[in-house]
């Protein structure tokens, strides 16, 4: 059984993000790429090449340091992820959310140090990893959302404390397709 929380908008989201190991909860967020499907490459210590993938299913575990990771359309990355596929990242029940289910969480608290709590997010692992050198980076917690282009909610991080900005909450459109190389994490939503 997946472990849940439900939160005050009333959607029921798993208790942590997807993990490098689902059978181990202290294996720490795995980090995909946009798109594409658990094959290794979500692990922030996976190898890296530059070689780009003629599909939306490369035929390794490495994360790809290239600004578009695939040569696939988006549209074939946003249907792998589509819930009840093979390639969708979440568990059975679950998908990855929209914007529009992010923007639900944040509007229901009125900080991150809220939102983080009620989420259950953990920040004291990596947060994203970078499209150029595949490190991993804890600086920034970074979740995509299924929308097309390829968008992401971006939690800022310093140490223990938060960054707030006046723009809260900071959600950042990733419209250009070069972006999907990022390595984010993902947290998976009851689908209804």
């Amino acid at each position: 059984e997946v472990p849940t929380i439900t939160t005050s908008t009333g959607r029921t989201w798993m208790a942590h993000d997807l993990l490098v190991d689902p059978t181990n909860m202290n294996s720490g967020s795995a980090l995909f790429q946009w798109g594409r499907p658990r094959d290794g490459h979500e692990n922030p210590n996976s190898p890296t090449t530059q070689a780009q993938a003629l599909t939306s299913q490369p035929a390794h575990p490495s994360f790809i340091t290239r600004d578009n990771w695939t040569s696939a359309s988006l549209g074939e990355l946003a249907a792998a992820w589509q819930p009840d596929t093979a390639t969708n990242p979440c568990p059975n029940g679950f998908e990855v959310p929209t914007i529009a289910d992010w923007k639900a969480e944040i509007a229901a608290h009125a900080d991150y140090a809220s939102l983080i709590t009620a989420m259950n997010i953990e920040t004291d692992s990596y947060g994203h990893r970078n499209v150029y050198t595949g490190k991993p980076l804890s600086d920034i917690v970074r979740y995509w959302a299924i929308d097309q282009p390829a968008l992401s909610i971006s939690l800022v991080i310093r140490g223990s404390s938060f960054d707030y900005h006046p723009d809260w909450p900071a959600i950042h459109p990733h419209t250009n397709l070069w972006e999907i190389g990022r390595g984010f994490r993902v947290r998976c939503i009851q689908s209804l």
